[in-house]
C-alpha cells in the first residue's frame, strides 16, 4: 500500500500489507502509511492510497481488484486464496468483482485442480461409475466401444469455467 500524495510527489512511501486480515486492521494499516506521509511533513495533506504491487494474487485476480479496490473486498479476496488457494481468485476474476454474491459461493462452484479439462472428464466418468456399462457389454462387441473423453471434456466445457494454474493445469469450476 502507498500514499499516492508521495508517490505524485516522487516518493515512493509505503509499505507491504498482508491483506488476509480484517477490514478495520487493513484501515489502521492504511492510516499508519499515511500519518507517515513525507508529505506532510512538508505541509502537504496525505489522504488517498493505492496498491501498485500485490504478492501472492495471480495476475487475473489483481486486476480485478485494481489499484483502489475497497478493503472490504482485498480482506475477502485475500482471506479466501489464505483459505482455499489461488483457485479463489481466479473464481473471483471470472466473477470480474469481489463484491459479487457468488463469491462466497466458491465452495458450491468449485470441483478441483486437475492436469487438463481431459483429465476432469476422465475423473467425472470414473465417478459417476460410467465404466461399468462397458463392461456389461457382451465381450464379443466390448472391444468396438470407446469413450472419446477429448471430445467429451470439449462438450461439457460450456457448463464449465476453467482457469490455468501457474503449473500448468485447470481449475474446474461449474457455472450452471
Amino acid at each position: 500500500m502507498a500514499s499516492l500524495a508521495d508517490y505524485s510527489n516522487g516518493y515512493l512511501h509505503g509499505r507491504w500489507v498482508a491483506a488476509d486480515r480484517d477490514t478495520e486492521d487493513l484501515q489502521a494499516a492504511v492510516d499508519r502509511i499515511l500519518a507517515t506521509s513525507p508529505a506532510r511533513q512538508h505541509g502537504e495533506a496525505a489522504e488517498e492510497w493505492a496498491i501498485h504491487d500485490y504478492e501472492g494474487f495471480e495476475d487475473d485476480v489483481t486486476s480485478t481488484l485494481g489499484e483502489w479496490p475497497s478493503l472490504q473486498d482485498l480482506s475477502k479476496v485475500a482471506k479466501g486464496i489464505a483459505e482455499h488457494g489461488l483457485a479463489f481468485g481466479a473464481w473471483v476474476a471470472h466473477l470480474g468483482r469481489a463484491d459479487d454474491e457468488l463469491v462466497d459461493r466458491f465452495e458450491e462452484f468449485y470441483r478441483g485442480e486437475w492436469g487438463s479439462l481431459t483429465d476432469y472428464a476422465e475423473d467425472y466418468l470414473q465417478n459417476i461409475d460410467f465404466y461399468r456399462f462397458l463392461d456389461d457389454l457382451p465381450e464379443d462387441i466390448r472391444h468396438y466401444v470407446s469413450v472419446d473423453v477429448e471430445q467429451y471434456a470439449e462438450d461439457i466445457a460450456c457448463d464449465l469455467h476453467v482457469a490455468d494454474t501457474p503449473e500448468g493445469g485447470v481449475w474446474v469450476f461449474s457455472v450452471s
